[in-house]
């Protein structure tokens, strides 16, 4: 027997009737149910194709936000860059060493008041990736090694981005910063640790573990380790140094203090290549 063509009208509803079954009962809970079926895959479609639902737009909110963050984020790269070029200036006039320390001493604060209220907070909440290299905050993915020198060379820091970022920890902040200020502690607890650390200069550094990386901020305020996490889904986090389980669970740990190192301060000021 050939097969009904059921795209045809007349035939489709020749099929129906004799698919019905014979007792009345029955049948009128059959097409109760199917038209409950049509309903529900029906009335959403005709709600949508007319009047509009009131679904707020959350994406569209956050690219807005994406883009401000984005633009002040370069908004502060070109003020960091003016008034480093400014600093620049007066250290090469400068006549005598006295002089010159002095304009590395402006160059310690700029730098670390940029770093932590301009630069690194941008990049928070950008997702964390293995193999992740974003050059610009929110956008992307990226990797914790990189992270680190990504914002460091938005910061003026001439230095290869990736080379530099996907090396271990330790050979990371020795490449940056010179022995004198590289502090190192060894199967010590979290709270072992955090009791050493709040003894150690304030300012930025960064803080190798393990098999982990990221910038710790020790000031008045307290500690803060800014990394990028892949135990976070936020990927980029802020946290308290004593709640940052990567930090305090490391049983080797390396930092280097960033923004009193004279040698990288130098470096940083005239531009010069690192390392």
């Amino acid at each position: 027997m050939a097969a009904l063509d059921l795209s045809n009208k007349k035939n489709f509803e020749i099929y129906f009737r004799q698919s019905l079954p014979a007792s009345p009962g029955r049948r009128r809970r059959l097409i109760i149910g199917l038209g409950l079926v049509l309903a529900v895959l029906i009335l959403p479609s005709a709600l949508l194709g007319g009047a509009k639902l009131n679904i707020p737009q959350v994406s569209q909110a956050n690219v807005g936000e994406r883009e401000n963050i984005i633009a002040n984020y370069n908004l502060a790269k070109t003020e960091l860059e003016t008034k480093r070029q400014g600093l620049v200036q007066v250290y090469l006039q400068a006549k005598q060493e006295k002089e010159r320390q002095e304009v590395l001493k402006q160059a310690a604060v700029l730098l670390k008041t940029y770093l932590e209220e301009r630069l690194i907070p941008a990049w928070l909440g950008t997702p964390y990736d293995f193999n992740g290299c974003a050059q610009v905050p929110q956008t992307g993915s990226i990797a914790c090694g990189v992270f680190i020198t990504t914002v460091l060379k938005d910061a003026g820091f001439n230095i290869e981005r990736i080379a530099l970022g996907i090396r271990p920890a330790e050979e990371i902040i020795k490449n940056l910063v010179e022995e004198n200020y590289i502090y190192r502690f060894s199967y010590k607890t979290g709270g072992e640790f955090l009791g050493l650390l709040r003894s150690y200069p304030q300012g930025i550094y960064l803080v190798g573990l393990d098999t982990h990386i990221g910038f710790l901020i020790n000031d008045e305020e307290g500690c803060f380790f800014i990394h990028s996490s892949r135990l976070s889904s936020l990927g980029v986090v802020r946290e308290e140094a004593s709640k940052a389980y990567s930090l305090t669970n490391s049983s080797y740990r390396v930092m280097g203090l960033l923004n009193e190192s004279p040698q990288l301060l130098r470096k940083w000021l005239l531009g010069e290549r690192i390392p």
